[in-house]
């Protein structure tokens, strides 16, 4: 598909996966060609640590105004002692339409 000129988003909607995964395809397909690409065992998406806690984080945000990234961090960690990087988090808000608050000026 990247070769009939299709983008990463194209080619994630028509397989199913997020855009990031075919990036990492890609990537391992041109340092490893097939064999890199075989050798994934590719069962679906993997479930994060924060996913069965999705709903409860949601209330979370809305309960103690969370606005920022930072402080979505802080609670996860205190609250589910759970520590992931921003990028990742923020990647996870978005697949899980997870909303931070807007501060009130």
């Amino acid at each position: 598909m990247r070769h009939q000129g299709k983008s990463n988003q194209e080619i994630a909607d028509v397989i199913g996966v997020c855009k990031e995964t075919v990036i990492d395809w890609v990537r391992i397909f041109e340092t490893e060609g097939l064999n890199g690409i075989c050798r994934l065992n590719y069962e679906g998406r993997r479930l994060l640590k924060i996913d069965p806690y999705i709903d409860k984080i949601k209330k979370d945000i809305k309960e103690e105004m969370i606005s920022t990234l930072t402080e979505l961090q802080d609670l996860l960690k205190r609250k589910y002692s759970i520590e992931i990087e921003q990028s990742w988090l923020s990647r996870c808000c978005k697949k899980n339409s997870v909303s931070l608050t807007k501060k009130r000026a």
